[in-house]
């Protein structure tokens, strides 16, 4: 048996023939090469080869994992196929609290669909949205033959895998939600890209994927190499398209994409905006974030400035994101910008201060974990929910500086709010958390990053 590629051609005919298999009546099927050994080429642009590499080194991320049942995921597109969303948000919202079964919740109409399988094994209560829940019509022909799905979510802005256990074979479906113009993949790939990797390192671990596929533990085990040191190597070989990564078992595959490797300083960059951008964010203090502003519901603006250096010039460079993530209006005074707006895309300035924002918040949200990264911390916004049968009473609790805005209720648009004035930063933020965690203590859920 060789690992490999193939391509089957679905015509007309077979498509009838496989139609009209029945469980009662026996079947046998029959795949060999044709004779001539056809080669099928495919032509995709360099875009595509990236965006497919990404995908899959985001499945090397830990994850937190989800069992449903079938008739769960059938459910959701029962429901889906019924009604129809004319209004945002419209994710696919998986509500976790350990020891309680999954719920699955339909935005916008806040419909419950509680899981029948096992409960959540994870040790801290939490929020995720995805989104594309509409592509998971792909997996409805397929249903009545699964014994169990597994649901693998990364967090905000990453993609949800769907792992379909149908007993001879598994199917893994994955859903990301970048429809942004290129902004939504900027920020959230820029956090996980492979630093400068070993070239001789890469070759080895080919090698040994090229005799039989292992997980991380076992070539870290092989290769004496730390995990970190390999998980960078394995990033670059999953980026030029040589391995593979299944997620359902945590084996890596030598399968190449290509008949030859891919060039990794093409795959780098989406774009030579792009490209500029990094360049703006590689010299210190030329991109500033001067004011974050939460909307609300409506989400957040953030205002920067760029400076670059190289061209003696100075930039105000602004743009907002609505709850889902996307940009919603963006404003730069760059001569590209005033020539064509968005049009063409976000410009590097425009580019260089969401990678700013998106690395300051991924920053912010680990510091947060210790009591010394909390002293940091001088502006934020949590969001705490916790359900009541079918109603949920949601906590909106704000830091700024001196001051601390409560607001709350069960209906978002009509939300109660106080306001509480410190005579120091320090009382502030102490109180803040103080809240933040009595309220955790009392069963309420971090939903912010949701």
């Amino acid at each position: 048996f060789t690992a490999g590629t193939s391509h089957l051609r679905f015509t007309p005919p077979l498509l009838e023939a496989l139609a009209g298999i029945r469980s009662y009546r026996p079947l046998a099927l029959h795949g060999q090469p044709s004779p001539a050994g056809d080669a099928k080429t495919v032509r995709v642009p360099y875009r595509w080869l990236r965006a497919f590499g990404q995908v899959q080194a985001a499945s090397t991320l830990p994850a937190e994992r989800v069992s449903l049942a079938p008739v769960d995921l059938y459910n959701v597109l029962l429901s889906l196929r019924l009604r129809k969303a004319k209004t945002a948000p419209r994710a696919l919202r998986y509500e976790l609290v350990p020891g309680q079964p999954p719920r699955l919740v339909l935005e916008p109409w806040e419909q419950v669909l509680p899981a029948s399988d096992k409960p959540y094994q994870g040790s801290v209560p939490q929020v995720v949205r995805t989104w594309g829940r509409q592509r998971l019509s792909l997996l409805g022909r397929l249903l009545p033959h699964t014994q169990a799905v597994d649901v693998h979510l990364l967090g905000a802005g990453l993609p949800a895998f769907y792992v379909l256990d149908l007993g001879a074979a598994t199917l893994t479906l994955a859903l990301s939600g970048w429809t942004d113009s290129g902004w939504a993949g900027i920020a959230t790939f820029d956090l996980f890209a492979p630093g400068n990797t070993d070239e001789v390192l890469g070759k080895r671990l080919v090698k040994q994927l090229a005799e039989q596929p292992r997980t991380l533990d076992t070539l870290s085990e092989t290769l004496h190499q730390p995990r970190q040191t390999l998980r960078q190597a394995l990033l670059g070989e999953l980026l030029k398209g040589t391995v593979v990564h299944d997620i359902g078992s945590g084996l890596f595959q030598h399968r190449p994409l290509t008949a030859q490797p891919l060039d990794i300083d093409q795959l780098r960059y989406r774009d030579a905006r792009e490209e500029q951008a990094h360049r703006l964010l590689a010299i210190a203090e030329q991109v500033q974030l001067t004011r974050i502003h939460d909307l609300g519901l409506e989400g957040a603006a953030i205002d920067g400035e760029v400076q670059d250096r190289q061209a003696h010039r100075q930039y105000q460079t602004s743009f907002t994101l609505d709850r889902e993530g996307r940009t919603v209006k963006a404003s730069c005074t760059c001569h590209d910008f005033r020539r064509a707006g968005l049009k063409q895309g976000p410009c590097p300035h425009m580019i260089a201060l969401r990678l700013r924002y998106a690395r300051e918040q991924a920053a912010l949200e680990q510091a947060r974990e210790t009591p010394e990264g909390r002293k940091l911390i001088r502006a934020e916004t949590r969001t705490l929910t916790r359900r009541q049968g079918e109603r949920v009473l949601s906590y909106r609790i704000s830091l700024d500086e001196r001051q601390i805005v409560l607001r709350w209720g069960n209906d978002p648009q009509a939300l109660r709010q106080q306001r509480l004035l410190f005579n120091r930063a320090e009382e502030a933020r102490d109180a803040y958390f103080f809240r933040l965690d009595g309220l955790a203590k009392q069963g309420f859920i971090d939903a912010s990053l949701a």
